[in-house]
């Protein structure tokens, strides 16, 4: 009997899946495909309309019906393949390693199809970025983030005035007028401004999900992943790797790759904001890499990266968990093709240009190696998860 294979790509915090023809996957699912054929692999690639900002748990229970409808769509023989981008990572945690799983016989029937799962700059350990969006308010900062993005990636770059003035919300330091939602929402509606009517009714309605459930931020900080972690086991013969990311600290470089360009200059300065906040050291402690690890950083990077290192959004240690995949310079949008190649076809478009240099060639080889892991774990020999 012929096993049909289905990967499932699980979008992070404030992914937008389910906004219609905005594909948070768009750049990963032709580039996905296209390496697994390459192997000789056919398989039917979906994304998970996940709660943009809801529980773990909440965003579980979505996998759990989009694994259902995969096995129900092609049988009881079908081998799935979950890949969660950020904080998707966790969802497949706590879907595949949560309590339930013991307890309950159709979840089991379900996970059993589970040959691989692939995390791609995951929170495992938390991001100090989580506590300080917790600590002041910034869901109302995270919603602008999110249009902006989707801005870039299907309108274009934003506007000078609004990049100026959003890095300039930042650079007054986000303090309580800023955390009004007075001045976010009048910079969104700006943005929303250049779409569609029928697009920006759509975007609306996201954010109004964002309002009812916003429990993930919470869950995402490093004491609350601290606790979780450790309860969550996963199964036996679930090959488990990641994708590990890292930006580069500030430097003149990628200054001069933004040359004139200002609206891209001052969404640079966005960027090193953010990157800032993520390099708080925290308070848990940090355990060494597995020996593996090691190996693999020190051939990505020439050195192991210290608390301090990110991505932008994850610290670069935090990422650990299973075997290693690839390991990059890049930024936490880059590896899901938002980078700046407006040339190409599709273009690729960078709303948060970091200076990592993560282009195309890099894309492809960073897929060609999740397609590689991913047709490993079609093989009947699974490998048990590495020590991270």
């Amino acid at each position: 009997m012929t096993v049909r294979q289905a990967v499932l790509l699980v979008p992070g915090f404030f992914g937008f899946a389910n906004l219609g023809t905005m594909a948070y996957f768009g750049h990963v699912e032709g580039a996905l495909r296209t390496a697994l054929a390459d192997l000789g692999i056919d398989a039917t690639i979906s994304t998970v309309k996940t709660h943009p900002t809801g529980s773990l748990e909440a965003r579980a229970r979505r996998l759990e019906e989009a694994l259902a409808e995969a096995v129900a769509a092609h049988g009881d023989g079908t081998a799935v393949h979950i890949v969660g981008h950020s904080s998707g990572g966790l969802d497949a945690r706590v879907l595949l390693g949560g309590p339930s799983g013991a307890s309950d016989p159709e979840l089991a029937r379900l996970t059993a199809r589970v040959r691989t799962v692939v995390t791609v700059a995951t929170p495992h350990r938390g991001t100090p970025l989580a506590t300080w969006f917790d600590k002041n308010h910034g869901t109302h900062l995270l919603r602008l983030f999110s249009v902006a993005a989707l801005h870039v990636t299907r309108v274009g770059p934003l506007p000078l005035r609004l990049a100026r003035a959003l890095a300039a919300l930042l650079g007054a330091g986000y303090d309580a007028a800023a955390r009004s939602a007075d001045v976010t929402d009048q910079l969104i509606e700006e943005l929303l401004a250049d779409f569609s009517p029928e697009r920006a009714r759509a975007i609306r309605a996201f954010l109004g999900e964002v309002e009812q459930d916003q429990a993930l931020l919470r869950q995402l900080t490093p004491t609350a992943l601290a606790a979780l972690g450790p309860t969550l086991i996963p199964p036996a013969g679930v090959r488990i790797g990641s994708v590990i990311t890292r930006a580069r600290r500030p430097w003149l470089g990628a200054m001069a790759d933004l040359g004139f360009d200002a609206s891209s200059q001052a969404l640079h300065l966005v960027f090193r904001w953010l990157q800032a906040r993520t390099a708080a050291v925290t308070t848990e402690p940090q355990r060494p890499p597995a020996p593996d690890w090691v190996a693999a950083l020190a051939r990505g990077y020439g050195d192991l990266p210290g608390a301090q290192a990110n991505d932008g959004v994850v610290p670069t240690r935090s990422q650990l968990w299973g075997a290693p995949i690839d390991v990059v310079w890049a930024d936490h949008l880059d590896v899901l093709g938002h980078f700046g190649a407006p040339g190409e076809r599709p273009p690729h478009f960078d709303w948060l240009p970091s200076g990592s240099r993560y282009r195309s060639a890099a894309f492809r080889d960073t897929w060609r190696s999740v397609a590689a892991f991913i047709a490993d774990g079609i093989s009947p020999h699974p490998v048990a998860p590495g020590r991270s």
